[in-house]
């Protein structure tokens, strides 16, 4: 028991930690806001940092699933943050 718990409390800090770095690569994507929008190497560094934390985890499957979930959740914070930048470009552009 005392070792499932202590392997809970590694899994839940290496879950925080791997969000968080999925979460800067975005952040860091989408810095330069409307004005500048991301390039594809910003597109290809997301895809790099999310591919190296489900690489990272490969030997749990449990870890994975967990790991996935968070790549979603990353993913999706990116979708937000570029609709944003979208609705804030359209009308600058006159559409």
């Amino acid at each position: 028991m005392l070792v499932l718990r202590a392997v809970s409390n590694f899994e839940a800090l290496y879950l925080s930690r791997s969000i968080n770095r999925m979460n800067e690569a975005v952040g860091s994507a989408l810095a330069g806001g409307a004005r500048t929008p991301p390039t594809a190497a910003d597109g290809v560094n997301i895809a790099r940092v999310i591919t190296n934390e489900l690489d990272s985890a490969r030997f749990d499957p449990l870890l994975v699933r967990a790991v996935a979930k968070n790549a979603t959740s990353s993913l999706e914070l990116l979708v937000t943050r570029v609709d944003a930048l979208v609705s804030c470009a359209l009308p600058v552009i006159g559409m």
